[in-house]
């Protein structure tokens, strides 16, 4: 393996069958051990639906051949963190909750 296939593209070596995985297949592969045990919707895609597997592949490709742009868009499009904080969401509804509570109460002492 050379050291432009790493730079290229996402690699994955499965120890247990000796498979190695590159680019999209790699990518799917890695998402559903770390996400659905079963293999997960975007792998059985990938798998079985044609024309997904090229499809995937060259999104994959033309996304690592222009890292640099795709990493400048996505801070564009989605500002600097890449996963969007869960706090934001738990700390409306709790505050909301609060208000609501509160109005509640008023009323009842009216």
């Amino acid at each position: 393996m050379s050291q432009g296939e790493f730079a290229a593209a996402i690699q994955l070596f499965d120890e247990a069958g000796g498979a190695r995985y590159s680019g999209a297949a790699a990518a799917f592969r890695v998402l559903s051990l770390a996400l659905a045990p079963d293999g997960g919707a975007s792998l059985w895609l990938y798998r079985r639906v044609a024309g997904f597997a090229a499809l995937a592949e060259a999104v994959y490709r033309l996304v690592a051949r222009y890292r640099v742009a795709a990493y400048h868009w996505s801070r564009l499009l989605w500002g600097a963190e890449r996963f969007p904080s869960t706090w934001y969401l738990v700390s409306w509804l709790f505050l909301g909750s609060i208000r609501v509570s509160q109005r509640f109460v008023a009323d009842l002492m009216t």
